[in-house]
């Protein structure tokens, strides 16, 4: 099954905790912790997502353009998560 670029991530919600990937469908098929996330790398058209645990997520992409660009949105998504936790556990600390 190919992924496309446009679909397979959604944007960021303020509530997001996790990054979820969808098929062309529209059906979620995968969702990552980031902080499960050790790589994210790509192999010809294939976007690589290497987990703790040894697990490996292979997502298929028509280009190898695509396949990068995807690469950089999904590599922000997890950037983007893993700095909005700190805050999220901070607030909640601070409520006891």
């Amino acid at each position: 099954m190919s992924y496309s670029l446009n679909r397979f991530l959604r944007p960021l919600q303020d509530t997001d905790k996790t990054v979820r990937i969808f098929d062309d469908r529209n059906y979620p098929v995968h969702t990552i912790n980031p902080f499960s996330v050790l790589r994210i790398f790509v192999t010809n058209s294939n976007l690589n997502i290497a987990l703790s645990g040894n697990r490996t997520i292979v997502l298929d992409f028509p280009s190898y353009e695509e396949t990068k660009d995807a690469l950089k949105k999904l590599q922000l998504y997890v950037d983007q998560l893993k700095q909005k936790a700190p805050q999220v556990i901070n607030q909640e600390t601070e409520k006891y």
